[in-house]
């Protein structure tokens, strides 16, 4: 009987367990190299503007009703924000929305810290 049993564990850590370490390696390695989402809002002039070119870009559901507490709602529950995002042209977006660029950084850099499993790098330049 205990024959058996040593057989088993034996078996588990010689086939069993590398299979799943190899396997964590790769999704781990995936998620690394997932590419960057950029997200050009130089542009941007308007809050509608900005709400509807994240609706796009980050793919959100039709009924986001482009608003900060509905932007905070999909973030956190709906939609998996990628692994990376660049915003390209922040600092225009800063000088011409200063309250809108404020709430959205504030509401990623808060996705990160209530979700770490989920955690997105954002670039902001």
């Amino acid at each position: 009987m205990t024959i058996y049993v040593l057989d088993s564990i034996l078996l588990f850590f010689v086939f069993v367990l590398p299979y799943f370490i190899v396997n964590l390696y790769k999704i781990e390695k995936k998620k690394t190299e997932a590419p960057t989402l950029y997200i050009n809002v130089s542009n941007v002039r308007t809050t509608k503007e900005l709400h509807s070119l994240l609706k796009i870009k980050l793919k959100f559901p039709d009924y986001y009703s482009e608003d900060w507490d509905s932007f905070w709602e999909i973030i956190s529950g709906v939609v998996e924000l990628p692994n990376k995002i660049r915003f390209v042209g922040w600092s225009e977006l800063e000088i011409r929305l200063p309250e809108d660029s404020n709430i959205m950084k504030d509401y990623l850099l808060e996705h990160n810290q209530e979700f770490p499993n989920w955690k997105c790098e954002f670039l902001f330049n």
